[in-house]
């Protein structure tokens, strides 16, 4: 299982998701959707996933597709996370592929529920995006379309809520 030292470095990357976002100006239009998308692993380092966002009115056929998105990397949520994403691979040096295994479960576990928390906040009205001019239905979740339909479901799923997801369509 993850040890401690692990755990605390994704403490920390919450804290510094949190954060940039609130700095993060309010981009220009009304946003619909973030998301997280194109997490790497190649079993020697563990890569920050890139994170983006779109606004009505640039959805076209890529609704829920973050690389054809307005904002498809936010750099500054990236610089923010690196320096914890490279303590991780080197807290993981050495370990064999089932310990990377669990780590990328971890990581999945990890953001589903940032994300979910993160959704509950702005339905509540607060949290680090409320100063973005957001659309009623706005969500934030995971839309990795590498890992496959199932896997892709899942993750939104996982992130978004069931519910939600089928009703906006993601799945």
């Amino acid at each position: 299982m993850l040890q401690k030292e692990l755990e605390a470095l994704f403490e920390d990357m919450e804290i510094r998701i949190h954060s940039t976002l609130q700095r993060l100006p309010a981009p220009e239009g009304i946003v619909y959707a973030c998301g997280f998308w194109l997490f790497y692993c190649d079993y020697t380092t563990l890569g920050v996933p890139c994170f983006a966002y779109n606004t009505v009115g640039n959805e076209n056929d890529t609704k829920w597709s973050p690389a054809e998105w307005v904002v498809e990397v936010e750099d500054e949520l990236t610089e923010a996370l690196n320096p914890l994403y490279e303590q991780v691979s080197s807290l993981m040096a050495d370990k064999d592929d089932q310990d990377w295994e669990a780590l990328i479960e971890y990581q999945w576990n990890f953001y589903s529920k940032v994300c979910m928390s993160l959704n509950k906040s702005v339905k509540q009205g607060g949290g680090p995006l409320a100063h973005w001019n957001l659309i009623e239905n706005f969500v934030i979740g995971i839309f990795e379309e590498r890992e496959g339909d199932d896997m892709y479901d899942f993750l939104v799923k996982t992130s978004v809520g069931e519910k939600t997801a089928i009703e906006l369509g993601i799945v």
